[in-house]
């Protein structure tokens, strides 16, 4: 698709390509996760090793309009707060929930608990976002403990 998407580029017009990582929001991953954390079962997903792309919600609705705005930011782009590994994904969710982070969980239990959503929190993606951030935008949530706390009312 944006392969599709840059091909207005060359109809003059300009095109800028949100690149996602995973969305921490009241919906989706974060209520997912809480629940074995909840009950002390919580921990890295697969090695832990993999490393996680992850955006705050008010960050990326924030980073579409921002794209929209900056008229010298083109292309594609990577909307996402600092990469940080599974492992320390896990121990920041198990810090924000005031809950340990030791237990390892494998992908049959992840496909249970967060459905078609599973393969994707195994995979490892390390997103540059210097493009984003040397467009000037200013972010709300960008290091992981501190967007968790804002998440889980800590």
């Amino acid at each position: 698709m944006e392969f599709e998407a840059l091909r207005a580029v060359d109809l003059g017009i300009r095109t800028v390509v949100i690149r996602t990582g995973l969305v921490l929001g009241d919906e989706g991953l974060v209520p997912q996760m809480s629940r074995p954390f909840r009950f002390f079962v919580g921990g890295p997903i697969g090695s832990g090793k993999q490393w996680v792309s992850w955006v705050h919600i008010d960050d990326i609705t924030a980073m579409y309009a921002h794209a929209i705005e900056n008229e010298t930011l083109e292309g594609p782009v990577n909307a996402a707060g600092d990469p940080v590994t599974m492992k320390q994904f896990a121990q920041a969710f198990g810090h924000a929930i005031h809950r340990p982070s030791w237990f390892p969980v494998p992908l049959i239990a992840l496909r249970l608990v967060l459905g078609e959503v599973a393969p994707y929190t195994i995979m490892s993606q390390r997103a540059d976002t210097a493009k984003l951030r040397a467009s000037g935008y200013d972010y709300s949530h960008r290091a992981l403990g501190e967007a968790l706390d804002s998440l889980l009312g800590r």
